[in-house]
């Protein structure tokens, strides 16, 4: 009898073990750990509640019983924890070949342009890739610009951080051009250098024209599931007029 109730005692507390185990890891399925950089007006930890696609996120997902969390960090290392599993999603992520072999991509959100700025003195044009040879172009490492600028290895690309050095750079003569996302650039200059708002000029044409995700690592366990609860509740809020009054309150005009 005894050794009975001593096997039913074991038994007893290995399931209970078991379920000990298990509990934490399926609470950690529930949860998104995601990373960014600063990209006001989207997103920024000086904006309410961090900007509109950190809300989103949160929101999105709230909706189908996950929490999220977004922490901002340079974006070459932002890129690089979701490459290797550290982080579950990269939070307004444009599309490319290289990217898609470690994350999977939402539905799109809206569309940025990327642009070349230059001093408004110096009245550069272009009209191909080709013409920018004679320049020095800042770019944001890590930061993509569209597939063919990207790929320009004949253009001298000088590479910082953030985008914040490559404005500095330009106002210092360091160099000729930087490349960036219209509207991030112009929300920066009039927020940080408002002095420099009518020495610095973006010009035409665009580089490309990107689409915005949230893309999640698919070193991430769980991850299929985060981008399905992620889609269906950007839906939900798309069909109950949330997701626009939210793009409002943040002043994001959705394309």
């Amino acid at each position: 009898m005894r050794y009975q109730k001593l096997v039913t005692f074991i038994f007893a507390c290995i399931i209970l073990q078991f379920f000990l185990i298990q509990t934490p890891a399926f609470s950690d399925n529930k949860k998104v750990d995601a990373v960014t950089e600063p990209w006001a007006p989207y997103m920024s930890p000086e904006l309410l509640n961090q900007g509109f696609l950190p809300e989103l996120l949160v929101e999105a997902l709230k909706r189908k019983g996950f929490t999220a969390t977004v922490k901002f960090i340079p974006w070459a290392r932002a890129v690089s924890n979701v490459k290797r599993g550290f982080s579950d999603a990269l939070c307004g992520a444009y599309y490319t070949e290289e990217r898609a072999k470690f994350l999977v991509y939402s539905l799109p959100i809206t569309e940025v342009q990327d642009v070349l700025f230059c001093k408004n003195e110096k009245k550069i044009s272009y009209k191909q890739l080709t013409d920018l040879k004679p320049y020095e172009i800042g770019v944001v490492r890590g930061a993509s610009y569209g597939e063919a600028f990207n790929s320009a290895t004949f253009l001298k690309k000088q590479e910082v951080a953030k985008y914040e050095l490559n404005i500095k750079k330009l106002i210092k003569g360091r160099i000729d051009l930087f490349a960036g996302p219209g509207d991030i650039i112009k929300y920066t200059i009039r927020k940080q250098f408002p002095e420099l708002t009518d020495q610095i000029v973006s010009i035409t044409p665009p580089l490309s024209r990107n689409k915005i995700y949230i893309g999640f690592s698919k070193k991430s366990k769980g991850y299929q599931e985060r981008l399905k609860a992620f889609n269906s509740g950007v839906e939900m809020m798309k069909k109950d007029g949330s997701f626009a009054a939210l793009a409002k309150k943040h002043g994001i005009t959705i394309h």
